[in-house]
């Protein structure tokens, strides 16, 4: 079952639809709908869902992007989520089985009880092979412990997740936000492509901009309140030289009134 659920949830593809529904009308030179998707992923350059986040591992959106797991070599989303939790609950009842069984088994060795009886009968144990056998038991039950242990705090760590309606990147962005918040600047950027360039990926909420319905012109005028806490980059067409002010052109114009003078 383990094995089934593993495959099942590596071969989802957990990529957004928009951006399939993008690269179908491109193949069919269809138009599509871009009311449906108000955000635009800065790296695909493709229109996708609100909660939507591109996966640099795997090149791609992911829709309601939870993780990338690198056991499965896939990203978990909401087509593979429920899958993926599936997968580590029935791992968590293997391991502890092996637990189980690896203690019962060595109870019954130490004890030389009928279990022993049964293995020296099938197995044929001698001493020596008894005592490997013991060894390579007791690793295999330690191993599977703390498997189990790990598992457990994944488990305990989604179930925490799920009380708060949060996935795994929320919770590590938000987690980000509160140890850096005198780092990251809270004010708003009116060209939020500029924000994105300046800030790091990582440290985005929502590492996407807005479907530009407006010019940043437009943008810059109905918030004129806040261009002066901004700070946007200027163009290099757009430098210009500053005027000289009245005391630098009077300090210029002093050697020629002296001149003139000793003239």
């Amino acid at each position: 079952m383990i094995v089934v659920l593993g495959f099942v949830c590596t071969y989802i593809d957990p990529t957004d639809p928009a951006v399939k529904e993008a690269k179908k009308a491109e193949i069919l030179s269809k138009s599509m709908d871009l009311k449906k998707y108000p955000k635009i992923c800065k790296i695909c350059k493709l229109h996708v869902n609100l909660d939507t986040k591109h996966c640099r591992d795997c090149d791609r959106c992911v829709l309601h992007f939870d993780h990338h797991c690198k056991w499965l070599n896939n990203c978990i989303g909401v087509k593979n989520y429920r899958v993926y939790v599936h997968l580590l609950v029935f791992f968590e009842i293997f391991n502890i089985l092996i637990v189980i069984t690896g203690a019962f088994v060595l109870s019954g060795i130490i004890e030389k009880n009928s279990i022993y009886d049964r293995l020296d009968e099938k197995l044929r144990v001698t001493s020596i092979a008894n005592g490997a056998y013991m060894a390579l038991l007791v690793i295999m039950n330690i191993i599977a412990l703390i498997v189990f242990i790990a598992n457990s705090q994944l488990l305990l760590f989604h179930s925490f997740l799920a009380y708060k309606k949060m996935t795994t990147y929320e919770y590590i962005l938000e987690r980000r936000k509160q140890k850096n918040k005198y780092k990251i600047s809270t004010v708003k950027i009116i060209n939020e492509r500029e924000a994105i360039e300046e800030v790091p990926l990582e440290e985005i909420f929502e590492p996407y901009i807005e479907n530009p319905q407006y010019s940043v012109k437009d943008l810059q005028e109905n918030n004129s309140d806040r261009s002066q806490h901004s700070n946007p980059r200027i163009q290099p067409e757009n430098y210009a030289i500053p005027p000289l002010s009245d005391s630098a052109n009077s300090d210029k114009q002093e050697p020629a009134d002296a001149s003139s003078k000793i003239v």
